[in-house]
């Protein structure tokens, strides 16, 4: 049984490790929300980010901007993660040069 635990564990940390470092930024929903966030900070269990308007829609939606807020984060690399409040992805926006 003891072995069972360890062998669990061990998987469990290598997931949370496999997320890696997530890259500072805006991050824009994948689904199109009007909402996005700019991560300024990575925590071992979440991201800390700034409220901000997506920039790649015209959504009437306001979003409370500019408010510090940590939030629980699974990283699923190093330019996209889960909020796992409401489980919505978001990815990276990069401006096209």
């Amino acid at each position: 049984m003891k072995k069972l635990f360890i062998t669990l564990l061990a998987v469990a940390s290598i997931n949370v490790f496999a997320g890696g470092k997530l890259e500072l930024g805006l991050y824009v929903p994948a689904d199109g929300g009007a909402c996005a966030y700019e991560v300024v900070k990575q925590t071992n269990d979440g991201v800390v980010v700034v409220f901000k308007k997506n920039p790649t829609t015209t959504s009437p939606v306001t979003c409370a901007e500019g408010v510090d807020y940590p939030i629980a984060a699974e990283i699923l690399n190093s330019t996209s993660f889960v909020d796992l409040r409401t489980d919505r992805v978001f990815k990276l926006y990069k401006k096209a040069t």
